[in-house]
């Protein structure tokens, strides 16, 4: 990518996990028969205005602050998504089918009761003649 002397610039470095804004002071220029190349000097936000080549810090540059905001949360998406499918790939494997419903289940044992899954281990029977003589069914 191409900047501009004098242009703000944001570094998001890899091994800090931390953005930090850089001033474009240089931009060098080669040209070869292949083609042109470009090496940019930045300042660096400190007391001493510390200056390097950008291509020695180990960061992706953004020319945008939105632009490092949708790196972000593309990669927080991304982090998530795989935290999500190695928890259902995990669930998949331990845990039985009738563990992820989050409804009471109902079995019908005869006409006159049945049982209700009612979660965590918990069941009951409920007796289907009573619920009729109150009008319920």
């Amino acid at each position: 990518m191409k900047y501009n002397v004098g242009q703000t610039i944001f570094a998001m470095l890899k091994k800090q996990k931390q953005v930090i804004p850089v001033l474009v002071v240089e931009e060098l220029t080669r040209k070869r028969v292949d083609g042109e190349s470009f090496t940019y000097t930045v300042q660096l936000p400190d007391d001493k205005n510390t200056q390097v080549q950008l291509d020695k810090l180990d960061a992706d540059v953004f020319d945008t602050i939105d632009g490092v905001k949708e790196s972000m949360l593309s990669s927080a998406a991304q982090t998530i998504e795989k935290i999500i499918t190695r928890a259902e790939k995990i669930q998949s494997e331990y845990f039985s089918k009738s563990n992820d419903k989050n409804i009471a289940e109902i079995e019908s044992e005869n006409n006159n009761s049945m049982q209700v899954d009612l979660g965590n281990g918990v069941k009951g029977k409920v007796n289907l003649s009573n619920l009729k003589q109150r009008g319920i069914l």
